[in-house]
């Protein structure tokens, strides 16, 4: 059915520009159209989807999680392009679907509401299980791979923490130890 595909469509976006921007998943359902630069790569982040039923269909967007968390945040190009693809797929929604309502968002369902961040781990959980991967992972997970990729090409705790929305040193710190465990192995066996 194209509603299945389309929505598993922007799963595989939601995915990989979590991975590549390591946004909480209910910053990343709450991303509108206005929060947008492409031509800067840059991205706002100023809210966080609750899941209740509004005026308008389910979704509503409220403060991000903590001051901290609001942010002004580094496009790649690659992300660049998945907010491409994603808007023009709702674009295309819009003109040719009666029930698509176009409230701004950029990862939607067929309706135009933000995906239900339940059904984003359900897909992860079945996925990791066809892939024989036995860990838990939930969006969250790609949040804390994306820590931990930053930490690896040598991010400075700063600058992760400013990325990822975290007003606590020791929160990040806590993701990536492990990380930074092997990174002290990699060194003891280069020397």
């Amino acid at each position: 059915r194209p509603d299945i595909k389309r929505n598993l469509q922007m799963m595989r976006y939601i995915i990989e520009f979590q991975v590549l921007n390591g946004m909480r998943i209910s910053e990343l359902l709450a991303i509108q159209n206005h929060n947008v630069d492409l031509d800067n790569k840059k991205l706002e982040i100023d809210g966080s989807i609750i899941w209740e039923k509004g005026d308008d269909g389910f979704g509503i967007k409220d403060t991000t999680k903590t001051e901290k968390s609001y942010r002004v945040i580094d496009l790649t190009d690659r992300s660049c392009e998945i907010l491409r693809k994603a808007m023009l797929d709702n674009k295309k929604e819009a003109m040719w679907s009666d029930r698509f309502q176009d409230k701004q968002y950029v990862f939607t369902s067929v309706a135009g509401t933000p995906l239900f961040k339940e059904k984003v781990n359900v897909l992860l959980k079945e996925a990791a299980e066809w892939c024989g991967i036995d860990k838990k992972i939930t969006s969250h997970t790609l949040r804390h791979t994306h820590i931990s990729l930053l930490s690896q090409l040598g991010g400075s705790l700063k600058a992760i923490m400013e990325r990822v929305g975290h007003a606590d040193h020791k929160t990040t710190l806590g993701i990536y130890t492990h990380v930074t465990q092997q990174m002290n192995k990699d060194l003891m066996n280069k020397l």
